[in-house]
């Protein structure tokens, strides 16, 4: 089994780039699609494909959410990479997309509304930032 392991997580690195570069596409289609339809078509087209409100969706998650719950996930490599791509500190197109996967009911969206009240939280002072999330 200990032999299997590199290879796993081998295939684990490439299946994370391929769908980093994914997510790009996809954003970079959506931009394109913006500059077609305009705001408020495109928002209707976002309503379109789904009917869940996102923002009420976090507000909804954040209330539940215990106290600490997504600590750890501030110390995890991928966050660490993430923000200081953001900073400027780092070049490589991977970090640009911060993606968290896993199985349904894993805690993906909790994780997600804790990383969302941290950054707004740390950037409650500066008039410029931007929270985006599909």
């Amino acid at each position: 089994m200990s032999k299997q392991i590199p290879g796993i997580l081998s295939f684990i690195k490439e299946v994370s780039k391929s769908n980093t570069k994914m997510q790009y596409s996809t954003m970079n289609a959506l931009q394109g699609v913006r500059k077609q339809l305009g705001d408020v078509e495109v928002n209707e087209l976002l309503e379109w494909i789904s009917t869940i409100d996102p923002q009420t969706r976090h507000r909804d998650i954040s209330r539940k959410r215990r106290e600490n719950t997504g600590d750890w996930f501030l110390r995890t490599e991928q966050f660490l990479k993430w923000r200081d791509y953001s900073q400027g500190s780092d070049e490589s197109f991977e970090n640009t997309i911060l993606g968290v996967y896993g199985i349904p009911g894993a805690g993906k969206s909790v994780i997600f509304s804790f990383i969302v009240d941290h950054i707004q939280t740390a950037f409650e002072s500066e008039n410029e930032y931007c929270i985006t999330w599909l």
